[in-house]
């Protein structure tokens, strides 16, 4: 196919360090007028991640490449580490991804929420995951939701071994994530002990070892624990770009991986005031008032691996 063929040619410039090449090979196209520096973002916005993931969750799970995915998603609502996070727009996405399985593949989905860990004043959950679970057996799943959970289409669970059925199918765990004194990769390692071949997919993961005073996640087994967290696939990103020692705004791009076999882009956000670049704060200020504002994130180069923070910052110059 055509895309196949452009793919290796992408990905032939990407390894030649030509990535500006790359992305103009690949040809793709400006995401526009996102503006997620407002939270809530708009229903369209939030409606267009919604279909992005969705997309690149059935095709991973069409290609039958892989059964361990990962999918990161980290717009500043969904970003746990800022005050900006929003649990609601993590429900919505959830929502999209478990009804696309079923309505495109007609699988049945089971979603995990990791389960408080540790032992006695070292017991918790993560604070982004608080409550998740509850939300999630009380919103609304849609016009069908009644059938879909009566024929158990749609079922949630912990992330244990314990909670696995035969009939589940797919197994969507959200933002698992390691706490003070207690490594998530445990319990992911039980679920999968059990799902077998399987699809399981990780959204917003955070399986990295987390120090603490009792020595747990020490150097003891961290070299298994890493082993096991890159056996998860990345088959999609979007996850945006500010300067070193920022949290939050500007932002400046971001970097985005459309579905399993795409590559990964950098794309730059520009603002446009009637079709042209902004020269200062003055000419945005004037096209707001003309409402001839508008946004875009261009792509500007294209790699085969997920590049850090410094290549893409330099990119983006």
């Amino acid at each position: 196919p055509i895309k196949d063929l452009k793919l290796r040619f992408v990905t032939l410039a990407a390894a030649l360090g030509t990535n500006a090449d790359a992305a103009n090979l690949w040809n793709a196209k400006p995401i526009k007028d996102l503006w997620l520096n407002n939270v809530p973002a708009s229903a369209t916005t939030r409606s267009y991640f919604a279909q992005a993931a969705s997309r690149a969750l059935v095709q991973g799970i069409q290609e039958k490449k892989k059964t361990r995915m990962s999918m990161v998603l980290r717009p500043p609502e969904l970003d746990d580490e800022l005050d900006t996070y929003r649990v609601g727009t993590l429900l919505e996405i959830t929502r999209s991804l478990a009804l696309a399985v079923i309505r495109d593949l007609g699988l049945r989905v089971r979603i995990c929420v990791q389960q408080a860990q540790g032992t006695g004043t070292f017991q918790g959950l993560p604070l982004s995951l608080n409550g998740v679970r509850r939300l999630l057996e009380n919103m609304d799943w849609g016009p069908s939701s009644d059938e879909l959970f009566a024929k158990k289409y749609i079922r949630f669970g912990a992330l244990s071994a314990d909670d696995y059925d035969e009939n589940d199918d797919v197994f969507i765990v959200l933002c698992p994530q390691s706490t003070v004194g207690a490594s998530v990769v445990d319990l992911l390692q039980d679920l999968t002990s059990v799902t077998g071949n399987k699809p399981i997919i990780t959204l917003n993961p955070k399986l990295k070892d987390v120090q603490s005073s009792q020595g747990v996640m020490s150097v003891r087994g961290r070299a298994d624990r890493i082993a096991y967290s890159e056996s998860f696939i990345e088959i999609f990103r979007f996850s945006t770009v500010v300067p070193t020692g920022r949290t939050f705004f500007p932002i400046l791009g971001a970097v985005v991986k459309s579905g399993p076999s795409e590559p990964y882009l950098v794309y730059k956000r520009v603002e446009f005031g009637d079709q042209s670049l902004l020269a200062d704060s003055a000419a945005k200020a004037k096209a707001v008032e003309e409402g001839l504002l508008s946004e875009s994130y261009l792509p500007l180069a294209a790699f085969n691996n997920l590049p850090d923070n410094g290549v893409v910052l330099n990119v983006l110059k």
